[in-house]
Formats: structure tokens, C-alpha cells, sequence
């Protein structure tokens, strides 16, 4: 198997992640939605768009 650079790097920071937050998903996305709110100026948020009904047979 060749070995890729960037997954490499990718699992790299991702076992890094893992470690900072002692493997806790929860801690994780807790981390996540206070970085959120705190740039919160930075976010893009989009409409939602609304789904076309298929037209029966």
C-alpha cells in the first residue's frame, strides 16, 4: 500500500485531537460549539433552500 503524505497528516493531527481531549468525543464538540460562538462573526450561514416535489408519473 502506498503511503499518502497528507493521510498521514490528517491522522497525525487527528490522534492529536484525540489525545487532547483524553478520547472524549463530547469534550470535542463542546471545544467546537464555544469556538464557534466565539468567532461566530467568522461563520457562514446559508438559507436553506427549498426541495422541488417529483412530479408524479
Amino acid at each position: 500500500m502506498i503511503k499518502d503524505p497528507i493521510v498521514e497528516e490528517v491522522r497525525k493531527v487527528r490522534h492529536q485531537i484525540e489525545e487532547e481531549f483524553g478520547n472524549d468525543v463530547n469534550k470535542h464538540i463542546e471545544h467546537i460549539y464555544k469556538e464557534q460562538k466565539k468567532h461566530s462573526e467568522r461563520l457562514v450561514s446559508r438559507q436553506p433552500r427549498m426541495l422541488r416535489r417529483k412530479k408524479a408519473a
